[in-house]
C-alpha cells in the first residue's frame, strides 16, 4: 500500500508543481523512494539476508553519487535505470535459483505476483529514460507519443498487479480472521 501512497503522492505534487525545476526536485525524490522501497521488499521477500542492507544502501550511494557528481541537474536518469536493472537482475537470478531447484510453487505464490508487478513498468521507463533525446518521447506510435505509449502500458499493468494483490491479500486476511 505503501507504494500506491508513494505514486499517488508523486504524480499531485508533480502535476501541481510550478516550474520544471521543483517537478524534477519531485520526481528524483520519487525515484529515491520508489526504487528503495520496491529494492528492499524484493531482497526482504526474497529472504536474501546478505543483500537486505547492501542493495538498497548501495541504490541510495549510487543515487547521492549521480546527484552530486554525474547528473546534477534535472531528473536523475541513471538512478533510476541502474536501481531498474539492478531489481530484473534480482529477481531473474532468484527466478533461475528457484528453477534450479525445481522449486516451481513459487511461481504459483502471491508474492511473486507481487514483486513482478513493477517489471513492466520499470523496463517501460527504462527505456524511455535510456535516451535522453526528448524528439524520441515525442514520437508517435498508433497516433500517440511514445513516452505515454510507454508510460501507460507500464503504469497501468504495475496498478492492476498491485491491486489484484490487495484485493487478494485482503480476502485472505478476512477469511484468516
Amino acid at each position: 500500500m505503501a507504494v500506491v501512497i508513494i505514486n499517488c503522492i508523486s504524480e499531485t505534487l508533480g502535476y501541481l508543481s510550478i516550474d520544471s525545476d521543483s517537478m524534477f526536485i519531485y520526481y528524483n525524490l520519487y525515484f529515491l523512494i520508489h526504487q528503495t522501497l520496491w529494492l528492499y521488499i524484493a531482497v526482504d521477500i526474497f529472504k536474501l539476508k546478505y543483500c537486505r542492507v547492501f542493495i538498497p544502501a548501495g541504490y541510495v550511494a549510487f543515487y547521492i553519487i549521480d546527484k552530486l557528481l554525474i547528473e546534477t541537474e534535472g531528473l536523475l536518469y541513471f538512478s533510476f535505470i541502474s536501481s531498474s536493472l539492478t531489481y530484473i537482475v534480482v529477481l531473474l537470478i532468484v527466478c533461475f535459483s528457484k528453477l534450479k531447484n525445481e522449486a516451481l510453487d513459487f511461481f504459483e505464490h502471491r508474492q511473486f505476483a507481487f514483486v513482478s508487478a513493477p517489471l513492466l513498468f520499470f523496463c517501460s521507463m527504462s527505456f524511455i529514460f535510456a535516451f535522453r533525446d526528448s524528439k524520441l518521447r515525442s514520437e508517435e506510435v498508433f497516433g500517440i507519443g511514445l513516452y505515454e505509449v510507454m508510460s501507460y502500458s507500464g503504469s497501468i499493468v504495475y496498478y492492476t498487479l498491485l491491486m489484484v494483490f490487495a484485493v487478494s491479500f485482503t480476502k485472505l486476511n478476512k477469511s484468516n480472521q
